[in-house]
């Protein structure tokens, strides 16, 4: 390999193996003939790697899309898109003079079926492949097109997946790509890993092929345990997780991770934040701490609690060491006093709307867990909790860690998708032509209507947003950036800038979604949109443990003067005395909140087993229960 240092999204196309390398000789040998064609796999990445390949001389159009008629109103502007920038060969033809242009749909059996059982976007493909044109909506006359070939991705029918239509399945050549065996998962991964562990110590080095191995056995048994059910449709896994993993693993510095065990509380790290995090119930946490504890006694002849003496799984991050090098944060009084501090600094910043939080041991956690992620080169995550859990102000904080900045929407009234993509249009400005760090929070309350979510599904997916520029606005961008593209040799024709802005965007902005799992808004969107879940790193927010009420209660208590009521013998005025009675009593009154909210959770979750009647107990009514108390 040429570049040790290259994305770990270019790692897989570096070491292709063989599956990969034969799809390629017949994917070319197809396109030459221009004959449409469709992959079908399971779990296999590398299926959008094909039809972006390098030495396939053809423009790429991506298209994506999955409940109508959300995704026939893109498929139309994808069309216009394409028109505009089509080569007029004769009267209503359009192509591009010496090229072919590829079409490729990803997930393209996602459209779900209307109340005729019929497809639309799927009828205008065959549409166009049967009669070789659409039509102009504004003449109302056929448009050609020529030299193009339609490539699609789908993964096999089940979940929010329809089978394709036979008539349309007709059309194309299908290709079935298996899934990769373990030993080319151990030359793909093992390559990468290899490479950097070669200025390591002996002793680390040489733990590195048994991580490998664990790693994928590990992987195997959560597929195989951890099944997604309708109260757990995120329960999806796949190679990209085993590839965020060794993301994490290639953060290590042959400085500070230098032994043994501190590369294995590195790995036992990564793994609680690509698999554990996303578990919703305590079941399932304990069986992945005890199967973490069997791969660690099968590969290692180690166990859980030699590696972590604290019984509770360790905390990476970069933002403690002064070199800014990712290494183990073993300090919890040293944490919890620079995000006390980051957090006054950022409430002093002119500007800034303050938060009052109360940085119990999960926040704190949840606050690593965020920098983690968009620390990363396109780091993308969705943290998901029901109202008051701290989601967004978190990710504040964890922005500010980052020295990123901070950009969302203002939802209105009469707030609509214009108002949206002209928002999105300084979002891109700001991080593909000025290059700030920004980080993109976006929650499930400002969706006022369902296309957004489908734009956040693309953001996630390839980055780009159709239509989003006119031209005129398109020519700014273009003067914008014509410096930068000289300095990278490259041509600044209207293709080329538009995929160096969107490169650009991409590297710099790094999307946080924030959504309620209440209700079944969240499971259609988890079904409808696959890179909500494909394209980011999940965080789950738990109930507050009860330590955490405590806290939370005993803050919000410190101004009330509680010894003013009452009653009974007067005592000593000694201030030692008093303030020693007073923290009693304000422990006391914290425990009985604290013991209020768990006991009212409880009897919702038994009044829903015997009732079927849902009552929801949020942070925000604990909040509630105690400001009441405080006035």
């Amino acid at each position: 390999m040429d570049d040790i240092n290259m994305p770990v999204r270019d790692y897989y196309g570096s070491q292709p193996p063989l599956e990969l390398v034969r799809l390629w000789h017949d994917y070319g040998y197809w396109f030459d003939r221009a004959k449409q064609w469709r992959k079908n796999v399971k779990q296999y990445p590398g299926k959008k790697m094909i039809a972006f390949m390098d030495d396939i001389n053809m423009p790429v159009r991506d298209y994506y899309g999955s409940q109508p008629p959300l995704e026939l109103v893109r498929l139309w502007h994808d069309y216009g898109y394409w028109f505009d920038r089509a080569k007029q060969w004769r009267k209503n033809v359009k192509q591009y003079p010496g090229k072919k242009m590829i079409a490729f749909m990803d997930d393209i059996n996602m459209p779900v079926r209307d109340y005729y059982g019929s497809q639309p976007p799927l009828e205008l493909v065959r549409l166009w492949h049967d009669y070789g044109y659409w039509f102009d909506r504004a003449k109302q006359w056929r448009k050609n097109v020529k030299n193009m070939v339609l490539c699609g991705a789908a993964g096999p029918p089940g979940g929010a997946r329809s089978p394709l239509p036979p008539r349309l399945l007709s059309c194309f050549h299908a290709f079935f790509l298996s899934s990769p065996t373990q030993q080319q998962l151990v030359r793909i991964f093992g390559t990468m890993l290899g490479q950097h562990l070669q200025d390591f110590d002996e002793e680390t080095k040489s733990v590195g092929k048994t991580v490998l191995v664990a790693t994928i056995d590990m992987f195997n048994n959560i597929v195989a345990k951890l099944l997604p059910t309708p109260s757990k449709m995120h329960y999806l896994f796949n190679l990209r997780d085993i590839s965020k993993i060794f993301q994490g693993l290639l953060r290590s510095n042959k400085d500070y991770t230098n032994t043994r065990s501190r590369f294995l509380r590195l790995w036992i790290h990564e793994c609680f934040r690509v698999f554990c995090d996303r578990l919703t119930e305590d079941k399932d946490r304990d069986w992945f701490m005890n199967h973490i504890g069997d791969m660690l006694g099968k590969h290692f002849e180690l166990t859980f609690h030699a590696l972590c003496p604290s019984k509770s799984p360790p905390l990476f991050g970069h933002f403690l060491n002064p070199y800014e090098v990712y290494d183990d944060m073993n300090d919890p009084e040293a944490l919890r006093k620079f995000v006390l501090n980051q957090l006054e600094e950022y409430n002093s910043c002119p500007g800034v709307v303050k938060m009052d939080l109360v940085l119990f041991r999960d926040a704190i956690e949840h606050i690593c867990r965020i920098v983690r992620v968009i620390s990363q080169q396109r780091g993308n995550m969705l943290c998901v909790g029901i109202g008051g859990s701290g989601r967004t102000c978190l990710t504040r904080l964890a922005s500010y860690i980052c020295e990123y900045g901070v950009f969302t929407v203002i939802v209105t009234k009469t707030y609509g998708l214009k108002d949206f993509r002209e928002d999105l249009k300084t979002l891109y400005t700001g991080c593909g032509v000025d290059q700030k760090k920004t980080t993109f929070i976006f929650s499930d309350t400002q969706i006022a209507d369902e296309a957004f979510t489908e734009i956040m599904n693309n953001l996630l997916s390839s980055g780009e947003i159709t239509n989003l520029y006119k031209p005129d606005e398109f020519e700014d961008i273009k003067s914008a950036l014509e410096k930068p593209m000289k300095n990278a040799n490259l041509m600044q024709t209207h293709e080329v800038v538009y995929l160096f802005l969107v490169e650009r965007v991409r590297s710099n902005m790094h999307i946080v979604l924030c959504f309620s799992p209440i209700g079944e808004e969240f499971r259609n969107r988890i079904r409808q949109y696959p890179a909500l879940i494909n394209a980011t790193t999940t965080n789950w927010f738990l109930e507050w443990p009860r330590v955490a009420l405590l806290e939370v209660a005993f803050k919000f208590l410190q101004g009330v003067e509680l010894l003013a009521s009452i009653t009974g013998p007067r005592v000593r005025r000694v201030e030692s005395l008093i303030e020693s009675r007073e923290d009693i009593l304000r422990a006391s009154v914290a425990s009985i909140m604290s013991l209020i909210h768990s006991s009212v959770g409880r009897y919702s979750v038994k009044m829903w087993q015997e009732m079927k009647r849902t009552n929801y107990v949020t942070p925000t009514n604990y909040l509630e229960l105690v400001a009441g108390y405080q006035e």
